[in-house]
């Protein structure tokens, strides 16, 4: 089974992955959460390392119903071993979110000291970082109640009163940048804005919620205390997955122009590693119209989106499913 690396630092490290059924897979940061088993002769033979496990998926499944079933059954144990990273002695601690071009996704976590996962049905198909999934999921609830439309009610035709309280429906909404906050608020984005016309509107759609979590340099940082270093993380790249037409769209931080590459072009079940090159890709830019042909193929895709990885590997996603309800960021 082929399958397409995006965003790796190698072969082995892409942050996501697709494959020719549409099945996309991306790791996210987990720290201070997971519980991978040490490596032992007895666990050698089925254990690979969190990085992998994307790879490993894409390769192997057609569908989240099927990844979901073999993971239960354990398929593979992810072991306790070094992330081979400048600087990243130790283990990565991922937690991975799986769909596929129906729109079902499920995010899969490891506390168990036996590699068992826990699985959880991603409802919003929203997925962030620490802590856990099922805080997320409950945390999300005291936010329901908070809706896009004007308090104020409806307002008289010529009268700009109602302006003062536009977008104090939203009011309460989590604005800041940890996990928690962007679960929420990414969450709510998904569930009311208006679903696009077609294919090509959803995509750009997407970009724009995307755009709400793109972080400069400098508005997240910590200090090394050995060094007294000042780190800061910031959003290294944006995209947004199509698993229906297998298009994937990026942009970088230091180049706004959003790309595109028909992953349908590549052989994905070549036995070389390809690598892609922005001169690759095409620039929406200078090839913004599709013609009706594209159009018509682009129709109810469902997007799986990311913002990151930022600066420490920590990185954020938000799912669409045909952008009702779907949105991976």
């Amino acid at each position: 089974m082929g399958k397409i690396e995006i965003g790796g630092q190698s072969v082995e490290g892409g942050a996501d992955r697709m494959n020719e059924d549409g099945l996309f897979c991306g790791c996210f940061n987990h720290p201070g959460y997971t519980i991978f088993p040490p490596v032992t002769e007895a666990n050698r033979s089925s254990m690979i390392a969190s990085w992998q496990a994307p790879g490993f998926e894409c390769g192997n499944y057609k569908s989240t119903a099927e990844a979901r079933t073999r993971l239960e059954r354990g398929d593979f144990i992810i072991g306790d071993v070094p992330f081979p990273f400048p600087g990243q002695p130790a283990q990565s601690p991922q937690h991975i979110r799986i769909g596929d071009a129906s729109g079902d996704t499920i995010v899969v976590e490891w506390y168990a000291a036996d590699g068992c996962p826990t699985i959880d049905e991603a409802e919003t198909g929203v997925i962030t970082n620490a802590p856990a999934y099922s805080f997320h999921q409950a945390n999300i609830r005291q936010f329901s109640h908070l809706l896009p439309n004007n308090p104020s009610g409806p307002f008289n035709a010529g009268s700009q009163d109602y302006k003062q309280m536009m977008g104090d429906g939203y009011l309460s909404m989590p604005g800041g940048s940890s996990a928690p906050d962007r679960f929420a608020r990414a969450s709510l984005m998904s569930r009311d804005a208006h679903t696009g016309a077609d294919g090509e509107s959803t995509v750009w759609l997407a970009c724009h919620i995307m755009n709400c979590f793109d972080l400069p340099q400098g508005l997240l940082r910590n200090v090394e205390a050995e060094t007294n270093t000042e780190i800061t993380e910031y959003t290294l790249w944006t995209g947004v997955a199509d698993t229906r037409n297998w298009i994937d769209y990026f942009r970088s931080h230091t180049d706004n122009v959003i790309y595109t590459m028909d992953l349908s072009r590549l052989n994905p079940k070549g036995i070389q590693p390809l690598e892609c090159a922005l001169a690759n890709a095409t620039s929406r830019r200078t090839n913004h119209a599709l013609d009706e042909q594209e159009r018509n193929e682009a129709e109810g895709l469902p997007l799986h989106q990311r913002n990151g990885p930022r600066q420490d590997q920590s990185h954020h996603v938000v799912d669409h499913k045909a952008m009702n309800e779907d949105q991976d960021a």
